[in-house]
């Protein structure tokens, strides 16, 4: 995701794009007004981890486990 735009990022996610940039301000910036990058690279493991699980979620369904 890195160096992708919010909305290529939208459209991957499936968040909508006015919410990836109320994350963006909320969870980047820190006390001084400086890009956070830890706090956005944990944002960004977050959203990686949700696909993941919805992923998996979809494939036990498939093999006909409860998900």
């Amino acid at each position: 995701m890195a160096g992708q735009s919010i909305a290529a990022i939208s459209r991957e996610t499936g968040v909508n794009e006015n919410v990836l940039h109320r994350w963006k301000q909320k969870m980047v910036i820190n006390e001084s007004g400086e890009p956070d990058n830890e706090k956005l690279l944990m944002r960004k493991r977050i959203l990686e981890l949700e696909m993941e699980c919805e992923v998996l979620k979809k494939a036990a369904l498939s093999f006909g486990r409860d998900g």
